[in-house]
């Protein structure tokens, strides 16, 4: 869900269903660690596993491809396949992944 940029590219934010602070380190890597803005959005329901470590008290976080949780309609179908994928805009993502390990290592959460 991260491999297709959104027009102009920018870093979803999903605010419902997750910790505040957490999000609130997502944008900073996200800031820190690649060229990609940062744009909050809602999904209004819980639109992704992340929620469910949320109602269990995890604190979690999701970035998303973009601002809208229904941008892609290639996700979870038969055309959601490595040929949509575009790798250079998903090294961003890997990079905001990279960071979160390193900046929360040795954290007591």
């Amino acid at each position: 869900m991260v491999g297709v940029p959104a027009q102009p590219p920018a870093v979803g934010i999903v605010t419902d269903y997750t910790d505040p602070d957490t999000s609130k380190l997502v944008r900073a890597l996200t800031s820190a660690y690649t060229d990609l803005p940062t744009r909050d959005f809602q999904c209004g329901y819980a639109c992704s596993d992340h929620a469910s470590w949320h109602e269990a008290g995890v604190r979690s976080a999701i970035p998303f491809e973009s601002q809208f949780i229904d941008y892609n309609t290639n996700i979870h179908s038969a055309r959601d396949t490595l040929n949509t994928v575009d790798f250079a805009h998903l090294l961003k993502y890997v990079r905001i992944a990279l960071g979160f390990v390193v900046e929360v290592a040795g954290a007591s959460y």
